[in-house]
């Protein structure tokens, strides 16, 4: 009976150290697909950042470029806006 009890105690016990490292890596495995997904949406938000960001340094450089056009149509060619008045200086 004593021998019984002695291959019996062995078992349970390696028997209970599966079972715990079963469960754990599941969870870790649930863990580690929520890493994951967690991951792929950052990624899809920083590829949708970096189209938002090159759409508004074009039109950034496109309203560079209209001012920097009306500017020099201003200096070097004396146009001027429909609605804009130029005043001269004649005092000098």
């Amino acid at each position: 009976m004593a021998k019984r009890k002695r291959r019996i105690l062995p078992k349970i016990i390696i028997t209970g150290l599966a079972i715990y490292t079963a469960v754990n890596l599941l969870h870790l495995q649930v863990d580690i697909n929520a890493a994951k997904q967690e991951a792929e949406n950052l990624r899809e938000e920083v590829d949708r950042q970096k189209r938002e960001n090159a759409k508004l340094e074009e039109s950034a450089n496109i309203e560079l470029d209209d001012y920097l056009i009306a500017q020099a149509a201003r200096s070097e060619l004396g146009l001027v806006s429909p609605g804009e008045h130029i005043f001269v200086d004649i005092s000098n």
